[in-house]
């Protein structure tokens, strides 16, 4: 089908074709840039005048003049005739014969990627540009813009060749050949009838799906070594592979981040949103995003991975269902299933047919291998993949084919391993193979086993050096944690559940995953009840829950649980949880304000520390011990509790304890009034907490540097940093802590007392909306010129 152009697409081609600005232009037509955009825009037609003036700037013979002008004024886009039938003899300089489909939509969301992509095509070095991406990622669609936006760079066409239905390399050079409409002689190798053919030729050949062809890759690499002014565009979901290709990755549609602002007017901007909304609004005219509904349709976007088949495919089911009916059941036959358009290709009707379409083209081994990495939640480590999907071949191999293929993406995160996810559509279809294949119950089996032996390792290091790393690939893996612990917990493997949760349980402290961590320990804990011979794993459970619970502000859950871990404790002969329940009762008491009992309690569990020879237990009791006494205003004696922790939390290379710890000892110095000594505490701690990724201990540190700010005359800083503090804490769902509350109140009290209301609440409003960079700015930096500079922006 030809495609047809309307002036104000040819006129904006030819602009960029000579480097010119709006502006510019305008000034050579003696024109306004107004004039020009609103042509370009197609909501202008040129008087014959501004043409005359059009023509004579853009270069067009006074013979082709009256033949433009008409092109100009016309109302109807002229198509792109072969140029050697075309009437208008000045077409034919500026526009070049093609055959690109015809598109009834628009592309959204893409303009920035055809832009990038077409500029690289214009480099001289670039002969080759493959566009990969994964099933439903829209290559096909993209190429056909970028053939658009590129036909005035080859003057003898754009070709689209698809080449789905094809099978046998061999049919490539045929499938070419019948585009261009050349006859092959039959005399003589077909390929050279098409490399004489295109020698002499500027032209651009898109070639579409090419990835059940690779070995169709010398085609392509003669073409290129033989033609000079020939380019060739590839969509396929893996790379061709050959000398002088570039690779030109396609991700998904923009989305919403986890702490994006998901208001009305901030979701506008996202391209996934808008793809839905449309679509929608294409079978059901009266759908809006509303206030109501846009949270639901974020999370459709992105439970579709902001893929633009899934999203096209899905948002027509507005027309039947609510959007939270929608996400409801967003899962197995209405991801898979669901039909797209009836007049798109077979392989883009559903979603399954599209991954089966690349899955299809895999060989047995890596069928087998893509369908059980469907078992990982939110991905894995070549590790984790090898010794439980267990492929026939070195697991390598196999993952770089499925890298390749763009069914699996390499992910970049803080753990010290590369991790490989599949998209969460992709993942459901090969969920289904194993279902299917009746395999995914010996998978999960597998699964569970792998991360319960993961986790019992790494556990050590959450109170050694290497806690950094530990809570990074905790947190990479957590999906698959909480998928083995309900695999644990339905197959009612007590034993291994209990265990689970209890070396999960600080982990999910120091990421302040509180709500998840209570939930499974109180259902563990609850089902365990009668269940005598796993009483050290109780207390151990039990303990995690009380710590859980303090950092949740619920004492009398503190001191439920604690009080149960004691018991067990006891009965175990268990000293490390001994020691640990001690603490969390002490420390519980000291929040109530009972200090002689919380000392007594606290005693009892340094006994038991030092028998089990656990140094971070002694670390964190002698800290315990410091918090009592500051609490008390002895903070000599606080100072010197203090120093021991920190002492023996810096030989072993507690980072977490040793930030509560840094802290507590610029709250002792603050107390005394020595606020310089304060700051460089404080700050230390906060450098700890950053390092941890410990966004509840940064909000900790943040309130009283706040404080200080305020005590030391700059109460307006001091308010935002408040404020920013309390907006960390709402995002994370992180309360005030035992002791600290009354510290924290007092630092309020006192800024708030230093400011009239107004000035209060609009600093502490600010700091709410203060990005995190520029609250640490403000901490490390010179806070006066970067709250003027704030405040200006």
């Amino acid at each position: 089908m030809a495609q047809k152009i309307t002036f104000g697409d040819w006129l904006k081609r030819r602009r960029k074709m000579l480097d010119l600005t709006q502006q510019q232009l305008a000034g050579r037509a003696h024109c306004s840039v107004a004039t020009i955009y609103k042509i370009e825009a197609g909501r202008r037609r040129p008087s014959s005048q501004i043409a005359e003036l059009l023509g004579a700037a853009l270069g067009i013979p006074e013979s082709e003049r009256e033949a433009f002008i008409q092109f100009a004024r016309s109302t109807h886009g002229t198509p792109l005739l072969d140029r050697r039938t075309e009437n208008a003899p000045w077409r034919a300089a500026f526009i070049p014969d093609n055959n690109l489909p015809m598109q009834l939509d628009t592309l959204l969301g893409r303009e920035a990627l055809v832009t990038d992509a077409h500029q690289r095509l214009q480099q001289d070095e670039v002969r080759l540009l493959t566009l990969l991406g994964p099933p439903g990622i829209g290559k096909t669609r993209l190429a056909i813009q970028l053939g658009e936006e590129a036909l005035l760079n080859f003057p003898d066409g754009v070709f689209f060749v698809e080449l789905a239905s094809i099978t046998n390399p061999d049919q490539v050079v045929p499938a070419i050949a019948h585009i261009l409409d050349i006859l092959l002689t039959g005399r003589k190798d077909p390929l050279e009838d098409l490399k004489q053919y295109l020698y002499e030729r500027r032209m651009l050949l898109i070639l579409d799906n090419l990835e059940q062809l690779l070995d169709a890759a010398p085609v392509v690499s003669a073409i290129l070594a033989t033609c000079p002014l020939v380019k060739i565009v590839i969509t396929s979901r893996a790379p061709l592979r050959v000398r002088g290709e570039r690779q030109f990755p396609i991700e998904p549609l923009a989305l919403p981040g986890r702490s994006s602002d998901l208001r009305l007017d901030s979701l506008g901007g996202y391209a996934a949103i808008q793809l839905f909304v449309e679509r929608a609004q294409a079978v059901h005219p009266a759908f809006e995003l509303t206030a109501d509904n846009a949270a639901t349709v974020t999370a459709i976007c992105a439970r579709l991975d902001g893929l633009p088949l899934a999203i096209e495919i899905v948002s027509a089911r507005v027309k039947i269902l609510q959007p939270a009916d929608i996400l409801d059941r967003l899962t197995g036959r209405l991801l898979l299933k669901s039909e797209g358009r009836a007049d798109a290709e077979p392989r883009h009707r559903t979603l399954s047919a599209a991954v089966g379409w690349s899955v299809d083209h895999l060989d047995d081994d890596e069928q087998r291998f893509f369908q059980r990495l469907g078992v990982f939640v939110d991905g894995c480590t070549l590790d984790a993949a090898r010794t439980v999907a267990q492929p026939a071949t070195d697991a390598l191999d196999v993952m770089s084919s499925l890298v390749d293929m763009n069914l699996v993406k390499r992910d970049s995160t803080d753990c010290d391993h590369p991790r490989f996810t599949l998209l969460e559509t992709i993942r459901e279809y090969a969920l289904h193979e194993l279902r299917v294949n009746d395999k995914l119950t010996t998978l999960a089996q597998r699964h569970a086993a792998y991360f319960y032996d993961m986790v019992l390792k790494l556990e050590p290091g959450l109170h050694t050096g290497g806690q950094v790393s530990v809570l990074a690939c905790l947190a990479a893996d957590h999906g698959n944690l909480l998928a083995a612990l309900d695999h644990f917990v339905s197959t009612n493997d007590w034993q291994k559940a209990l265990g689970l949760a209890g070396a999960l349980g600080e982990f999910w402290v120091y990421r302040n995953h509180l709500v998840i961590g209570l939930r499974y320990a109180e259902k563990l804990l609850a089902a365990t009840i009668d269940a005598e011979a796993m009483q050290g794993k109780r207390a151990k459970l039990s303990n995690r829950a009380s710590m859980l619970a303090y950092f949740a502000g619920d004492f009398p859950a503190v001191a439920r649980h604690a009080e149960q871990a004691l018991a067990l404790a006891t009965e175990a002969d268990s000293q490390e949880n001994m020691a640990f329940a001690c603490l969390a009762l002490g420390m519980g008491l000291g929040g109530a304000g009972e200090y002689e009992q919380a000392a007594s309690m606290l005693a009892q569990g340094l006994v038991a520390a030092r028998k089990a020879d656990e140094q971070w237990l002694i670390a964190s009791i002698r800290n315990g011990f410091g918090e009592l006494a500051r609490s008390q205003g002895a903070y000599d004696q606080a100072q010197a509790q203090f120093e021991e922790a920190l002492e023996i939390a810096t030989d072993i290379a507690y980072t977490w304890l040793a930030s509560h710890i840094l802290d507590n000892i610029g709250l002792t110095a603050y107390s005394q009034g020595y606020y310089d000594r304060a700051r460089d505490f404080f700050q230390r701690s906060l450098t700890a907490s950053i390092d941890l990724g410990d966004q509840r201990g940064m909000a900790m540190v943040i309130e009283k540097i706040g404080g200080l700010y305020a005590v030391e005359g700059q109460a307006e800083i001091g308010a935002r940093l408040l404020g920013a503090a309390d907006a960390l804490r709402t995002r994370k769902n992180a309360p005030i802590e035992g002791m600290d509350m009354a510290d924290y109140q007092q630092f309020v009290q006192f800024t708030h007392d230093q400011l009239d209301q107004a000035s209060f609440d609009a600093e502490w409003q600010a700091g709410q909306q203060l990005p995190l960079s520029q609250v640490m700015a403000l901490i490390f930096g010179d806070p006066t010129e970067i709250r003027d500079e704030a405040m200006a922006n």
